[in-house]
């Protein structure tokens, strides 16, 4: 087949998939998925699952529970200990005076794992909490002074993480992966709480209403 032809296809079935990346993505993309001909057999060590989306939910499930593991070692000389409390006090930080509840279910964590976390930031001062003024059954959140030193250290420690887990790829590659799966988490992250305790065919159901 002609060169160009080739080429011209190829970008035609990628542009179907991502029609809102540039042409800069699909060349990231083409020459990432030679690079990946390299690797043919090795990922799960060859026991593949039948389809794509089932092999992108294993794959970015395995990569959260290394990035995890090796994140909770990072953590291990800074007084946050685990990867969850450091969720729990950037977010505080990042929302200000948020309610518990909406600091909680910003990082995606059930209610009961949330509120212990914030319990161990509480007694070690690392934030503080208030009555809401415009809710009493609510309560708001605030990092301190001894909280904005802890987080700072976390983010020293964290990058350590994290340029250990993806030192192989390259900058673009991470750019067009981000691209790629960003509006999977911008569309469900509202809903994933209102969808708990339902059935699966309801969730389907009210997805096309």
């Amino acid at each position: 087949m002609n060169k160009t032809i080739n080429l011209v296809n190829l970008w035609g079935e990628f542009e179907a998939k991502h029609p809102d990346a540039e042409i800069e993505d699909f060349c990231r993309y083409y020459l990432t998925s030679l690079r990946e001909k390299d690797n043919e057999g090795k990922l799960f060590n060859g026991m593949m699952p039948p389809t794509d989306k089932i092999i992108l939910s294993k794959l970015v499930q395995r990569i959260a529970t290394i990035q995890q593991s090796y994140a909770n070692a990072a953590l291990a000389d800074v007084s946050v200990k685990q990867l969850e409390e450091f969720l729990i006090l950037n977010t505080v930080k990042q929302l200000q005076e948020g309610k518990k509840t909406e600091v909680i279910y910003t990082c995606l964590m059930e209610l009961s794992t949330g509120l212990n976390v914030m319990s161990n930031l509480l007694k070690q001062e690392f934030i503080t909490e208030e009555e809401d003024k415009t809710d009493k059954r609510s309560k708001r959140v605030k990092i301190t002074a001894k909280g904005e030193e802890v987080l700072q250290a976390c983010y020293v420690a964290l990058r350590k993480a994290n340029s250990l887990v993806y030192q192989d790829m390259e900058e673009e590659d991470i750019s067009l992966t981000i691209q790629l799966l960003k509006n999977v988490d911008i569309k469900f992250s509202p809903l994933w709480q209102q969808h708990k305790g339902k059935s699966m065919e309801d969730i389907l159901v009210s997805m096309k209403s």
